[in-house]
Formats: C-alpha cells, sequence, structure tokens
C-alpha cells in the first residue's frame, strides 16, 4: 500500500461510518414520523383543543364564523409561531393534517438543532439516536403542540448564545440573539424563561471578566425589555379576563418530579415500560466507557439547568399546568452532550462494547418509536367509534362534552379522551366547550363576559354538570363518553330530555329537543 493511499484510507473508513450514521438517523427520523402520522387523530391529549383553535381562527379571518360575537383574535399570544404556521395549512388541509404536519418540521428542526448543538460542544455522534426520541414524551403525549413547536426554536437560541459566548461577530450575531430570541417569545413563554436563562448562564461561564460581559449581554437586555412591554401592554386585558386562580402556584409531590427525570422524555405519566428504556439510555454509555466531561462547560450548565427545571420547578402557575413536567424534552440530549468517549480499562466491558454503542442506542430508539407508532395504530382503531358520533352531528353547532370516561384501553392513559369531542369544531366547524378559548394564551379568545360556565372544572369533573347553573340550554349536541349509560343526573334539568341521536362503543351523542313533543 503506496503512502498515499495509507494516509486517505483512515479518511474513507471515517466518510462512510459519518455516512452510515447519517442513514440510520435519518431511518430513526422517518420511524418518528410513521408516529406521528400513524392515527387519523393522533394518541394526544390536548391536539384536538389545539385543532379547534386553528379552525376558530380560519373562520374568525374568512368572517363565516358564527361565533365571532362570542371569540376574538388574539395577537398578543406567546404561541404565534405555532399557530401562524398551522394556519396557513389550514386552507389547503383539514386542521388535525395542519398540525401534524407542523410537527413533522418542529421533530426535524428538534434533531437538527440538537445535531448543531452536539457539533459545537464537540460531543461523540455516537448517541445522536438521543436526539430521536425525547421529542415523543410527556409534551407529545398531552398534545402541547405549541411548546413542541418552540422547542426547536429555543435549541437553535442555545445553540447560537453558544457561538456568540465563545466570542462570535459581535453585533452581527448579537443581532442574530435578539432576532431569534424574539421569535422564541413569540413561540412559547415557557421555552423562552428556559432557553434565555439557559443562553445568560452560558454567557456567565464563558465570560473572561466583568466588563466583557455586561459589553456582550446587550441581546439579552433587548429581549427583557421586549418581555416586559408585551406583559405590560396586556396586562389589564388579561387581568380582566384570567380567573381567579391564575395567580396560585402549585409545586408538584417529589415522587412527580423524581417521576419526570426518570420516564418523562418517553410518554405520558401513565406509561410504565419508559423506566426499562430509561435504564437503558442512561446506563449504556457508562457501560460504554463513557463519562461526563465537568471541563464543559456549556453542557454542563445545559444538563444543569434541565435537571433544575424538573426539580424545582412548579406544577402549575400563571393559569397553567404540568409546567416541570414537559422539561424532559430536553433532558436525553442534555445527557448525551455532557458524555465523551473515555479510553476503556483493559479486560472491561466498556472495551466491548464501546465500538457498538452507536448501534444499541440506535436499536433502543427504534424500538421507542416502534412502541409509539405502534400505539398510535392501536390507538386509531379504538377510536373509530367517536367516527359514528361525529358523523351524526350536523355541523356548524353549539356542543357540550361530557367525558365520565377518557381512559384509553391501549395504553392505560387515563386522559387519553379528555378533549377528544373538540374535533368535532375542528372538522365540522362548530363549538364545543369545555373549551381553550378561555385561556389566556390562546390565539382564539372569549370575548369580556363570554366565558361559559361550564369551564375547565367541569372538564375534569362531568359529573358536577347542572343543566341549569352550567347553561345546558346553549348546546344543541351532547358528546359524552362513558362506560355504560352515563349518570341520570348529567342530563337532568333539561325542559325537554336530550335525545340519543347515536351511539357507538363508549361514545353517545345526544341533542337538545326544541319540544317535548319531539320524538
Amino acid at each position: 500500500m503506496s503512502s498515499l493511499e495509507a494516509a486517505l484510507e483512515p479518511r474513507s473508513l471515517r466518510a462512510r461510518a459519518a455516512k452510515r450514521a447519517t442513514l440510520a438517523l435519518l431511518g430513526l427520523f422517518i420511524l418518528g414520523v410513521a408516529a406521528i402520522w400513524a392515527a387519523p387523530r393522533p394518541r394526544m391529549i390536548d391536539l384536538p383543543q389545539h385543532a379547534g383553535q386553528i379552525a376558530l381562527l380560519h373562520d374568525l379571518i374568512l368572517g363565516r364564523s358564527p361565533w365571532a360575537g362570542e371569540i376574538r383574535i388574539n395577537l398578543a399570544t406567546p404561541y404565534l409561531i405555532g399557530y401562524g404556521l398551522a394556519l396557513p395549512l389550514s386552507f389547503l388541509m383539514p386542521a388535525g393534517a395542519a398540525l401534524k404536519t407542523v410537527l413533522t418540521a418542529a421533530y426535524a428542526g428538534f434533531i437538527a438543532a440538537c445535531l448543531g448543538i452536539r457539533r459545537e460542544l464537540g460531543a461523540s455522534p455516537k448517541l445522536d439516536a438521543y436526539y430521536a426520541f425525547s421529542f415523543f414524551g410527556f409534551a407529545y403525549g398531552w398534545g402541547m403542540f405549541t411548546f413542541l413547536v418552540a422547542a426547536p426554536v429555543g435549541l437553535a437560541f442555545i445553540w447560537l448564545c453558544i457561538r456568540y459566548a465563545r466570542g462570535g461577530r459581535g453585533l452581527r450575531q448579537g443581532l442574530g440573539v435578539a432576532a431569534l430570541g424574539l421569535a422564541l417569545l413569540l413561540s412559547h413563554g415557557l421555552v423562552f424563561l428556559f432557553a434565555g436563562g439557559l443562553g445568560g448562564l452560558i454567557l456567565l461561564v464563558r465570560a473572561t471578566s466583568l466588563r466583557g460581559l455586561v459589553v456582550r449581554s446587550w441581546p439579552f437586555w433587548l429581549l427583557l425589555a421586549a418581555c416586559a412591554a408585551i406583559a405590560v401592554l396586556t396586562r389589564e386585558r388579561e387581568t380582566a379576563l384570567t380567573p381567579a386562580f391564575a395567580s396560585q402556584v402549585h409545586f408538584g409531590a417529589f415522587g412527580l418530579h423524581l417521576r419526570s427525570i426518570v420516564g418523562n422524555a418517553f410518554d405520558a405519566p401513565a406509561r410504565r415500560w419508559p423506566i426499562a428504556f430509561f435504564a437503558i439510555f442512561a446506563g449504556l454509555p457508562l457501560l460504554g466507557g463513557f463519562r461526563p466531561d465537568w471541563r464543559a462547560r456549556e453542557a454542563v450548565v445545559i444538563l444543569a439547568a434541565t435537571l433544575a427545571a424538573l426539580a424545582f420547578a412548579p406544577h402549575y402557575a400563571w393559569s397553567t399546568s404540568m409546567l416541570f413536567e414537559r422539561f424532559a424534552i430536553f433532558l436525553p440530549p442534555a445527557y448525551a452532550w455532557v458524555l465523551r468517549e473515555r479510553p476503556p480499562a483493559a479486560g472491561s466491558l466498556a472495551v466491548r462494547l464501546q465500538p457498538h454503542v452507536a448501534l444499541v442506542a440506535g436499536l433502543a430508539c427504534a424500538a421507542v418509536l416502534a412502541q409509539h407508532a405502534r400505539l398510535a395504530l392501536a390507538f386509531g382503531r379504538e377510536q373509530r367509534s367517536f367516527e359514528t358520533v361525529l358523523s351524526a352531528a350536523a355541523p356548524g353547532e353549539r356542543a357540550l362534552a361530557l367525558i365520565f370516561d377518557a381512559a384509553s384501553e391501549v395504553d392505560d392513559d387515563d386522559e387519553a379522551y379528555l378533549h377528544h369531542a373538540l374535533w368535532y369544531q375542528a372538522d365540522r366547524h362548530g363549538f364545543v366547550d369545555f373549551n381553550f378559548a378561555a385561556f389566556h394564551p390562546q390565539i382564539a379568545r372569549f370575548r369580556p363576559g363570554r366565558i361559559p360556565p361550564a369551564g375547565e372544572r367541569l372538564a375534569m369533573n362531568p359529573q358536577q354538570f347542572d343543566w341549569r347553573a352550567n347553561g345546558g340550554d346553549r348546546y344543541r349536541y351532547i358528546f359524552v363518553r362513558s362506560d355504560g349509560p352515563p349518570p341520570a343526573r348529567a342530563l337532568a334539568g333539561a325542559p325537554c330530555p336530550p335525545a340519543l341521536v347515536a351511539a357507538a362503543g363508549k361514545w353517545r351523542l345526544y341533542e337538545r329537543r326544541a319540544s317535548c313533543a319531539a320524538p
């Protein structure tokens, strides 16, 4: 072999290895996309509410919404980017398909941003599979659409902050940080606070002097000013529309925080199988000779901030629940970024395992994604009974959802069908209570004084529904899901007993009759 061939061979081997790694990651991405699209109506609890928001916004813009007297468009929303991407697509496809298209793009952006940070930090490509499965964790299971769309924006912001803190191009790169931070502010407030705080910490740990820190921190002051301006401009209006309990803050029990760290990067908390995968993904690199590199300052800060959010952030604040749980989406990437390969000791397990860490991680990731795809397919079959009652409802009517049994038998998720009736709003241009239009961050909001009495607490406790107190006469349709006939008191109090229009599985559709003499 010539000296030239000897010099070229290692480069050729590295190129082939990089190509195989790229193809493997692409395969994982395709499997994840299949999980998103496997069911016509995904197994994501809140997603029907977001689809209903898009349908409302679509009709309000066209001036054909029968609910325009009750609903207004709220442009002062931190969810502007997610809804803004889905809205144009809703003119080309159903609202649910528009959301799945945006989620697919967000999934691709999430992986791309993780790869960018990994390269910037010099972490190992053998753990790239960690970026492909955490998107399908707690936030995905709950259908937190705007949070999922904001997650890759937050990661891109962190990536740019790392480059800026390492001595980027001064004004030009600082303006880039400020511009991307503003986009993040319009994507999701929680991700803005998390990624913005992380960016400031990264700048702090990279600073060589106090003067340099002050001089280079101007993009963050601009973002704080923008955040404060939005808060001041909307404070009076939002206070008038926000329920009294909006100022309350609740921290979850220690067990919930621990469960969030252990299992929420894989699925909603009802799942038990993620514990095994947590053990695999946490232990595999350590058994393969990887060790944390505490000198990698940015990686350590990212991991520490993620763990701090999961351990100490509240469960409920600002009229928003399940706050700390959703940050598990960032834990597997943060863990992968802090690890570095170390020469294994002779005769140790790491000698045999280290060359195969990428393969094992990829196979474990594929198993997680395949499980999501399988559950999505099974859920799609299970919820066909809903299609029967949905097709029996005339479009464009006001409806009430009384979900006495929200559990899915597919995966023991006790709240899978909590908002499922909102697909009537998304697909048939009706309006369903309880509705996210009652929440202050939404882009389609109730006008002052128009929030109906059938609120969020009734959605969680339908047995408390009272026909007179909760305004039953405003609804033409009532979607009921229960294991057996609904409690007799649920529909008691109506001037005329609602008539059963359709029934399938656990679903029933009732219609309020205008006359008691009607059949």
